[in-house]
């Protein structure tokens, strides 16, 4: 009996029952290939075992159950789905068994459903699809061409699960991305055609989540390690991004691409409750993209976010849909006067009234936002009421300050809940009745609530005034004086003259949008103000844009051979050409596993340059706290003197906390191997709290340019005398251990997207891919795709990712490439769509 069709709201996206009829065989044989690999990979996870494929098979039959799930779940998850620095796996990422998972899933749930009868669509360009169609399989085969020159670059063919970045293996690591990304474009579609809105609502979420997932880890990782407000040292967030090992910046690339995404969906909020949440995680997404420290973000999300407005405007203007900046240009305007009043005035007070003055600064205009909005016309009796009142409050303010330690700021949280309690007794009788009832209900009163609110709001202006004489003493008041006075004048001006065009109005969230704004600008201000690290990274710009012209310079002098310039050197080959051609004095080392079986030990060579703290190649694990002892244990052997450096750190990836060490000069020895017992000092290194806590990673690496050493039997043992290293030996190859180049990131990186499609795949290569580039963003600029409301973010998403891809190489790293290969896919191949169609 042929199945019966499902009853849900998505028919064609759910399973009737077991007994469904197979109706695509080729997608069972996809599942089938997917299921194969997916299961292999898991069974050598080096952390999990054989736990690792029953896991894997919850999650396909999960994707199998729900079969549109996968945008929101695996971008959500992204930021934490590389785990490098646990296994040791450099070839493999958990994404990729994710990905695998979602895939088979899917490709089952695809041959079991009926053959649904197409659907009316608009005429379509079908010519076009197809032609893009077949560059993306073009695209494809010149990868997998561009993988194979890689590998016989690196010696041939030769499988291995810890080859590193010089090895055959690590140009299939580079080139998995985009076939991964393929695998899933055909759920997309099918899923896409069944409900648009679901599925765009699906890779909404998605971003959200990971935007929202990635600034909750750069937000810890702040407070562990530098502080939360500390702008001043040298300290630039990586958050879960194991890439970012050897510099580059993944970290920047996810916040590119996932900022726009957030800011749309503050813009498309459908309740307060949605509205307030995406403003939350902007707002952190913000603060992350500030400890990145990095000066192309700075530009790159702007750019993004300008692009996505441009296109919804045209968007919205294509679908007849009024904006809100035809509506009101007057109130874009006193918005955009607010802000940048906002801003100067910040500016001016920081100096002196640090992050406290500032942070008052923004309270006190967040109360006059709304108190502007709603407060009713006062009458005499009111504005007595309100002389009266603030009078009799800013009185108790000074003498909070003179009486109390903490005066100041108790004084101006009391006034600044006060207004708030009085501004919402005003929305809540202005929301009960209209206008006119609302000034009947305040005179019926004797405007004492308008006056209580206007009263308190000056209470907080004189508390603003404490905060930055408690915290910056008389300079600070000098400064904090004139900005206090400026804003009560205009405050007090708009409400006596009911000057309505000067005042930030559009409703709650446009407040809301207007005072996250400023706050967001606020943060950039203290940032750039609350330490010079900032600044110093931006007085470098013109020397770093010629030391990067002649990095590019140099490395596409390597394409040397016949067919490199026109097919490149292949995936993945600019670490090892570095390593070979590139100047002697600034070779960053190496690290080589040899031997058999359990018989493994591993090769260290030191690089030529100048080696400090920062500048050694570590080969590192993550361990427990030691506690306030350590004692490491080593077998060695040089072939000349040669100085290991030996370290126990509080640290996430590349810049560290407490620490414990020590130091040794390993010798020739005609024995062969030494073994050395070496007490750590300093500490303790405890890895934090319980509610912050701090990683602790156990590090080795050598300090004599251009040595070599070999390594083994590591053993480390904490305060009560136990093992706490895992594989030290080495018998199970690098499970669990990986490599970290501190600060001397560019050996690792050809700093620039361009250069680095140039250099692994040749002219070829790089334009193909920027044709196709070039027809996603006219596809949802102006073709065919441009009134779907996924095409402004889409096309600002990868704005901001392409133009931090000016002067960072974001392909060299699969789990950033895989995503925007992802998005890119997506912009080709979104349907057509009339306009006024929903989303």
């Amino acid at each position: 009996m042929p199945p019966q069709p499902h009853t849900s709201a998505h028919p064609d996206l759910r399973t009737a029952s077991l007994g469904l009829r197979l109706h695509r065989p080729g997608s069972l044989l996809v599942a089938l290939a997917c299921a194969v690999s997916g299961v292999w990979l898991a069974w050598h996870h080096p952390l999990l075992g054989a736990l690792a494929p029953a896991l894997w098979f919850i999650l396909a039959a999960a994707a199998f159950r729900h079969p549109d799930a996968w945008p929101a779940v695996l971008v959500a998850l992204l930021p934490v789905c590389g785990l490098a620095t646990w296994t040791g796996w450099l070839l493999v990422e958990e994404l990729d068994l994710l990905v695998l998972a979602a895939a088979a899933g899917g490709w089952v749930h695809l041959a079991l459903q009926p053959r649904a009868q197409p659907r009316a669509r608009p005429a379509a360009p079908q010519g076009g699809v197809l032609i893009v169609v077949l560059a993306l399989l073009v695209y494809a085969g010149l990868k997998a061409y561009s993988m194979h020159r890689g590998v016989m670059d690196a010696g041939g063919w030769q499988f291995g699960w810890w080859h590193g970045y010089h090895e055959p293996m690590n140009s299939v690591r580079m080139a998995k991305a985009l076939p991964l990304a393929l695998l899933l474009i055909p759920l997309w579609r099918t899923a896409f055609d069944a409900d648009p809105q679901r599925l765009s609502h699906r890779l909404g979420q998605g971003m959200l989540a990971g935007l929202a997932l990635v600034s909750v880890l750069a937000l810890w990782e702040r407070l562990a390690f530098p502080g939360l407000l500390n702008f001043s040292t040298d300290y630039r967030t990586t958050a879960g991004f194991w890439e970012m090992h050897v510099g580059g910046a993944a970290l920047d690339a996810f916040l590119a691409l996932t900022m726009p995404f957030g800011v749309m969906a503050m813009v498309r909020a459908t309740s307060t409750a949605r509205w307030l949440t995406a403003a939350a995680v902007v707002l952190l997404g913000a603060y992350a993209c500030l400890t990145t420290f990095s000066r192309i973000l700075f530009v790159a999300v702007p750019a993004g976010l300008l692009v996505m407005a441009m296109l919804e405007v045209l968007r919205r203007r294509g679908a007849g849909k009024a904006t809100a900046v035809a509506q009101s240009p007057q109130t874009v305007l006193a918005a955009l006067l607010w802000l940048a009043g906002f801003g100067l005035a910040a500016a001016w007070m920081f100096g002196t009234s640090g992050w406290r003055g500032m942070l008052a600064l923004w309270g006190v205009v967040a109360l006059a936002v709304p108190l502007l909005m709603i407060l009713p016309s006062l009458s005499r009796l009111g504005w007595a009421w309100a002389a009266g009142l603030a009078l009799a409050q800013v009185s108790v303010v000074a003498a909070a300050y003179g009486l109390l330690e903490k005066g100041a700021y108790i004084a101006y949280v009391v006034a600044w809940a006060g207004c708030s309690v009085a501004l919402w007794r005003l929305s809540a009788v202005r929301d009960s009745g209209t206008g006119g009832e609302l000034v009947a209900a305040a005179s019926s009163a004797g405007d004492l609530p308008g006056a209580l609110a206007l009263s308190s709001w000056l209470a907080a202006v004189a508390g603003l005034l404490a905060v930055a004489l408690h915290w910056g003493e008389t300079p600070a008041l000098h400064q904090a004086a004139p900005v206090a006075a400026l804003l009560v004048l205009v405050v007090l001006a708009v409400l006596a003259w009911r000057r309505p065009s000067l005042a930030p109005a559009g409703g709650p969230r446009a407040a809301g949008s207007l005072l996250a704004a400023m706050l967001v600008m606020g943060s950039v201000i203290g940032g750039f103000g609350g330490g010079d690290y900032i600044s110093q990274r931006l007085s470098t710009g013109e020397r770093d844009v010629d030391y990067r012209l002649g990095h590019w310079q140099r490395a596409l002098s390597w394409l040397d051979g016949p067919l490199d310039p026109a097919f490149g050197k292949g995936l993945g080959r600019y670490p090892s050409r570095h390593l070979l051609d590139g100047a002697a004095t600034d070779s960053p080392g190496d690290y080589r596993l040899v031997g058999l079986g359990d018989e493994k030990h591993l090769v260290l060579t030191g690089g030529k340059h100048e080696i400090d703290w920062g500048q050694v190649l570590r080969i590192s694990q993550r361990v427990a706290g030691p506690g306030g002892s350590a004692t490491v244990k080593v077998r060695a052997r040089a072939d000349r003197p040669v100085g290991l450096h030996l370290e126990v750190c509080e640290k996430n990836l590349l810049y560290h906390g407490a620490c414990m060490f020590t130091n040794v000069e390993v010798k020739p020895d005609a024995a062969g191997w030494t073994t050395f017992t070496l007490p750590m000092s300093g500490g303790p290194v405890t890895g934090g709290s319980a509610w912050l806590p701090r990683p602790v990673v156990f590090s080795f690496g050598l300090l004599s340019r251009g040595g070599r050493l070999e390594v083994d039997d590591l053993e480390l043992l904490d305060a009560a005398g136990r093992s706490i290293l895992h594989n030290g030996s080495f018998g199970e190859g690098m499970a669990r251990w990986y490599f970290t180049s501190d600060h001397h990131h560019m050996p690792w990186h050809l700093k620039s997207l361009p250069v680095h499609v140039l250099f692994d795949q040749g002219w070829v290569g790089g334009a193909l891919l920027a044709a196709l580039t070039l027809a996603a963003f006219w596809r949802v600029g102006f073709g065919a795709a441009r009134h779907h409301a996924l095409s402004p973010v889409l096309a600002g998403s990868v704005t901001a990712f392409l133009v931090v891809g000016l002067i960072d190489s974001l392909l060299d790293m699969p789990r950033l490439t895989w995503m925007f290969y992802l998005l890119l896919l997506v912009m080709l191949l979104l349907p057509p769509r009339r306009p006024g169609g929903a989303a």
